[in-house]
């Protein structure tokens, strides 16, 4: 994976272009550009990202922060898709999708409150399984 990244903290033209949309607070425009190949296809995928900051900020720190942000990001999902496999839920109508997914994600985050030596999805199993151990789990005893 490519990334750029730059820095514009003179951009005279960007907030007389768009002066309606920014604060007068905004010292940077960060915009990231990254670039991926497709494991599958082969085919290279493209994305802009925009980031607006109120201070004047080192390029490397932000851009470790950003990495650092969707890294967090990457792995919840993964962990959820590994456990609850989200990534094959047909739940699709209304807020059926969003609904699930709260619920999810307090389940799991009560499993890492558990302090029980086990993998997730074995813990969640085992919720499942016995009465005793899923109170142990809701209410932390």
């Amino acid at each position: 994976m490519e990334r750029q990244i730059q820095n514009q903290s003179d951009f005279w033209l960007i907030r007389k272009k768009y002066a309606f949309a920014l604060c007068p607070e905004v010292r940077v425009i960060i915009k990231i550009t990254r670039e991926r190949q497709l494991n599958k296809s082969g085919k290279t995928e493209s994305e802009t990202l925009y980031y607006i900051s109120s201070r004047n900020v080192d390029v490397e720190e932000t851009a470790k922060a950003i990495r650092h942000h969707w890294g967090v990001e990457n792995n919840a999902h993964w962990l959820l898709d590994v456990t609850f496999k989200e990534d094959d839920s047909r739940i699709r109508k209304d807020d059926g999708a969003e609904n699930v997914g709260i619920i999810r994600r307090f389940c799991l985050n009560l499993c890492k409150l558990n302090p029980r030596k086990n993998s997730m999805v074995g813990k969640i199993k085992k919720c499942g399984w016995s009465d005793e151990y899923r109170q142990e789990v809701i209410f932390g005893q």
